[in-house]
């Protein structure tokens, strides 16, 4: 239902599971779980793992599913590798990463 809020833990898959009856009717995600880590494989990994949970209950509770937005931050515009220009633009070119950089 459009507006209504759950509260899962999307790091439980069987967390998931239990919201089975609420998820059938969902057809849209506005996903923007994240979290932060030192290690970029870490980052990584645990990040995935956010997504394909969510994902794979969807996929298994709602046969409506269709669609999953991802709202992004900082980072999609290399926010974290230091001091940007702003404001950003889509057609500014990408910032090289150093060996430093955590993602």
């Amino acid at each position: 239902m459009l507006g209504e809020g759950r509260a899962v833990d999307i790091q439980s898959p069987d967390s998931l599971g239990s919201a089975s009856d609420w998820l059938r009717d969902v057809t849209h995600v506005f996903f923007a779980a994240y979290q932060e880590r030192p290690d970029a494989a870490d980052l990584t990994q645990v990040n995935v793992a956010l997504l394909r949970n969510t994902v794979e209950a969807l996929e298994k509770h709602a046969p409506g599913f269709r669609h999953v937005s991802f709202i992004q931050g900082g980072k999609t515009y290399g926010a974290q590798f230091g001091l940007s220009k702003t404001p950003a633009k889509e057609t500014d070119p990408r910032r090289a990463r150093t060996p430093s950089s955590p993602t």
